[in-house]
């Protein structure tokens, strides 16, 4: 009772909900809420966490009209986010919706780049100081490697944050390989900041 699917994605016909990234991961199948929970609550699912796909971008229109079709007391939403130019009645729109979370995106088969955690860094630092205005948390999807080189970054964060699909280690590296002792040290630091969410097993 109780169990809550933390991470799902829905995906409109793409005549109403165009695919908008420049660097499209995959093309998604139309897949819409009804057929989401018609397996959820068969497995036993009650509470639900939509978490904006790459495929969309910035536009979270798909999911946040998903959500307004679900009762607000079983649904959280974790959105993308241009955190250098969202006005506060958006944030405070999000909020009511049930929005709880931003979610920073990059591909998890990119291959290590230098100066790319560089940049990266003050987006996260800015959207982690947004959130914890919000009492929201930050969502991390990052492959390993760049992990590790934001993690002096990580450790001071605000706010709470989740790292999706065990933060992308690849599996055949093994559990000693650059990194990820250091990962585990920060999941246990005591804080209870980091969470890590057990998802995405077949992309190792």
């Amino acid at each position: 009772k109780g169990a809550c699917d933390a991470h799902f994605h829905v995906f409109g016909p793409a005549e109403k909900y165009p695919h908008v990234t420049d660097d499209l991961r995959y093309r998604p199948p139309h897949e819409p809420l009804e057929a989401f929970l018609k397996l959820a609550r068969r497995i036993g699912f009650e509470r639900f966490v939509f978490v904006q796909p790459s495929a969309y971008g910035l536009d979270n229109s798909c999911m946040f009209d998903a959500m307004a079709e679900m009762d607000p007391a079983v649904r959280r939403g974790i959105c993308h986010l241009d955190e250098s130019n969202t006005k506060d009645s958006e944030l405070s729109r999000r909020h009511a919706l049930g929005v709880r979370g931003v979610r920073i995106n990059i591909s998890p088969i990119r291959q290590p780049e230098a100066g790319l955690a560089d940049e990266i860094r003050p987006k996260i630092v800015r959207t982690a100081e947004i959130c914890r205005g919000l009492g929201w948390h930050l969502d991390l999807l990052l492959p390993g490697w760049l992990i590790g080189e934001l993690m002096p970054t990580l450790r001071k964060l605000p706010v709470e944050f989740t790292v999706a699909h065990m933060g992308l280690y690849p599996a055949k590296n093994g559990a000693k390989q650059k990194g990820f002792q250091e990962f585990l040290t920060l999941v246990n630091d005591g804080s209870k900041r980091c969470w890590v969410k057990l998802t995405g097993i077949y992309r190792f």
